[in-house]
């Protein structure tokens, strides 16, 4: 049936070219080793780069092939499905549901957990289409060797579903620290292990967060023993000015003599570390909650702010 569908003949030419192959092999190296070995920001963009320029083609076998009595051309296939590939990777890129939803999809394809970095820097692979473009439209003249081509299409689908174990990027804040010149420290110490642990870091206060390759663990991060305390010594004459994190993950307020929770009632989430400290005359208060980000208050009485932290609380 589709030795006579050239979008499909077309697709599995552009598979088996050494340009795809090479990028299949990228992306599976990438994804297997040098993202566990030697995690960085290139590692994190290479997959993207790679997986995208194969990418439409794999789509391309697939929807050729559904449409096979259409018999549609491989131009209009190709432009239908180069914009809607650079669509919903800019979406899921960018928009915390498509997110969500594509993770969804391919942790249930995976039977595993998936996650898909929701970063609009990686938007820059997007000029990796163009060269996949120019394949889709010159291939049609090529010879196609069909075992190549299959063994192409499934390998290209085991690198695209089959990602890395865990992505090596805070998805958690289990962690706080801060450093004498006022760098705020976001580890996902728990998820990871004590010795190496990806790490955020915000310049501002704990307002934005961008990674850090650099570092791989933090000499400075305590050894925590709950309830882990901390105060606002600006404020000694209040009668509220200490906080604590207790063993159940319970964020606590010292007043009256006793210590009572000050989550606010509409919030359902856990503490696992806490620092307060000065900026620009200000007081401020950071609590790590895990998946959610971190939850920040001005001091004393400021309200409630969460913000997500890279992975943690971005879908």
């Amino acid at each position: 049936m589709n030795t006579h569908n050239a979008a499909f003949q077309n697709s599995l030419r552009c598979l088996q070219h050494p340009s795809s192959l090479i990028c299949i092999a990228i992306l599976l190296l990438n994804d297997h080793v040098f993202k566990l070995t030697s995690p960085s920001w290139v590692t994190g963009k290479l997959s993207d780069f790679a997986g995208l320029f194969f990418f439409p083609f794999l789509v391309a076998v697939i929807l050729s092939a559904l449409l096979s009595r259409f018999r549609i051309r491989p131009e209009p296939l190709g432009q239908i499905i180069f914009s809607f590939v650079a669509i919903w990777f800019s979406l899921i890129k960018t928009f915390p549901p498509i997110n969500a939803v594509t993770s969804s999809l391919a942790s249930f394809f995976i039977q595993g957990t998936a996650q898909i970095a929701l970063d609009p820097t990686d938007l820059m692979a997007l000029i990796i289409l163009l060269p996949a473009w120019k394949l889709w439209q010159q291939s049609q003249q090529a010879k196609t060797s069909n075992r190549l081509a299959y063994a192409a299409f499934v390998m290209g689908s085991v690198a695209t579903l089959a990602t890395s174990p865990q992505e090596w990027a805070v998805s958690s804040v289990t962690d706080l620290a801060i450093s004498d010149d006022g760098v705020i420290y976001a580890a996902d110490r728990e998820n990871f292990g004590q010795e190496t642990y990806p790490i955020a870091k915000s310049l501002d206060g704990g307002l934005t967060w961008e990674r850090d390759f650099e570092k791989d663990s933090l000499p400075n991060l305590h050894e925590k023993r709950y309830p882990i305390q901390a105060c606002n010594s600006r404020s000694e004459t209040l009668n509220h000015n200490c906080y604590r994190v207790t063993s159940n993950h319970q964020l606590e307020q010292y007043g009256n003599k006793s210590w009572v929770r000050v989550f606010p009632s509409d919030l359902s989430v856990r503490a696992y570390d806490i620092i307060i400290f000065t900026r620009e005359n200000n007081n401020y208060m950071l609590v790590a909650i895990g998946e959610a980000g971190v939850l920040r208050r001005d001091l004393p009485q400021g309200n409630w702010e969460i913000i997500p932290v890279i992975n943690a609380g971005s879908r």
